[in-house]
């Protein structure tokens, strides 16, 4: 069995890189604008996703 990292873990170290950190918020930025532009709640994509709401 290999040690793996969680998620939540390889997420932490990738966001500690100011080019990974950049582009992450700037992506987030592009769904939210694009949510609301659908007029379209978090929990409403949620469940087209069939998954749970996020707070990022």
């Amino acid at each position: 069995m290999t040690n793996r990292q969680t998620f939540q873990a390889f997420k932490e170290k990738a966001l500690q890189r100011e080019e990974v950190h950049n582009e992450y918020n700037e992506l987030k930025n592009q769904m939210v604008t694009a949510r609301l532009a659908a007029h379209l709640s978090q929990d409403d994509v949620a469940k087209m996703l069939l998954t749970k709401k996020q707070y990022l």
